[in-house]
């Protein structure tokens, strides 16, 4: 197992980062693996991380998100100024297809609320476009009646779920695996 094949994202204090990090080394250990204490490191709240060689940073992060939604947006245009379609069936497509790619991964940075504000602006813009409904009628209507929830509450609720699975983080996978290599080893010897 090489330094650069797992990165961890933990907030705490560094005692429960080192508990983390030594319950992790056990099970490493107990596969046989050795992992190495020197490339080991503890970053604190960085802008920029470099994974597997690509650098992954909050602004071009949520830049590249924006571009690649604003793509699929243009790809599906015409399908949404289609007349014969539904709007709940645009809206739906809108979400699967737009809104996901858009929101991918934005619980893993702190982002500026101008900066989800700018996000949510386009996406308001792109549902006027799809309902094709008039400047004057106030988007919230269309938003709330087809669940679409603003950015900053979206990626608040996001981050509050990965906190609490980060909270509740366990291993029943490995946890079952060491227990069947050990098993294994018994009936060898």
């Amino acid at each position: 197992m090489f330094s650069d094949d797992l990165i961890l994202i933990i907030k705490g204090d560094k005692l429960h980062l080192n508990q983390k990090l030594n319950s992790i080394y056990e099970i490493i250990i107990q596969f046989g693996l050795k992992p190495n204490k020197e490339k080991t490191f503890i970053s604190k709240d960085l802008k920029k991380i470099k994974y597997l060689g690509i650098y992954l940073d909050k602004i071009s992060d949520i830049v590249y998100n924006l571009k690649k939604a604003k793509e699929t947006f243009n790809n599906c245009k015409q399908l949404f100024n289609n007349n014969s379609l539904n709007n709940n069936l645009k809206i739906r497509l809108f979400k699967s297809f737009i809104l996901s790619q858009l929101t991918y991964g934005l619980e893993n940075f702190n982002y500026e609320i101008k900066t989800l504000n700018y996000v949510n602006s386009w996406m308001n813009t792109a549902i006027t476009e799809i309902c094709q409904i008039n400047r004057n009628t106030p988007i919230l209507i269309y938003k709330t009646e087809f669940k679409i929830e603003n950015m900053v509450i979206s990626v608040n609720k996001k981050k509050y779920k990965f906190k609490k699975k980060l909270k509740n983080l366990s291993f029943p996978y490995l946890e079952k695996l060491i227990k069947f290599n050990q098993r294994a080893n018994n009936k060898i010897n």
